[in-house]
């Protein structure tokens, strides 16, 4: 299963749209986590079905920073299990084999002197599930 994340580092830009356009259609991913959108959650939406996907989740940016993305197929069974403005936790199970695993789209704290905050999430974030 084809996946795509990306620091897009703003998507409020029409050529970052195409970027991303062009890479969904050459790589075909059935996911895709997007970081550092810098978009309100009507404007994302509107960029999710642009690109064909049917689904997702949308942490909007707070004022001009942060915001992520998880977008994904309509033919993929994915359960978000947590999210918070910095991560995107999931599991998909994939119909054919009945196979699980784990996704966690991270987008660690944009200010060093708070890093320590990413590594305490994704800590307690790896204890959560025991899956691939």
């Amino acid at each position: 299963m084809n996946s795509l994340s990306w620091n897009c580092r703003g998507l409020g830009n029409p050529r970052s749209v195409r970027a991303l356009l062009d890479l969904v259609r050459h790589w075909n991913p059935k996911i895709v986590f997007l970081m550092e959108t810098k978009l309100r959650q009507s404007r994302m939406e509107r960029i999710k079905n642009r690109i064909g996907l049917d689904n997702g989740l949308i942490v909007p940016s707070v004022g001009r920073s942060g915001g992520i993305a998880l977008l994904w197929k309509r033919e993929i069974s994915l359960e978000v299990k947590s999210y918070t403005r910095y991560h995107i936790d999931a599991v998909i199970s994939e119909a054919d084999s009945g196979y699980r695993w784990r996704l966690t789209g991270f987008y660690g704290h944009p200010e060093t002197h708070k890093r320590y905050e990413s590594w305490h999430l994704l800590a307690f974030l790896s204890n959560q599930f025991q899956l691939p």
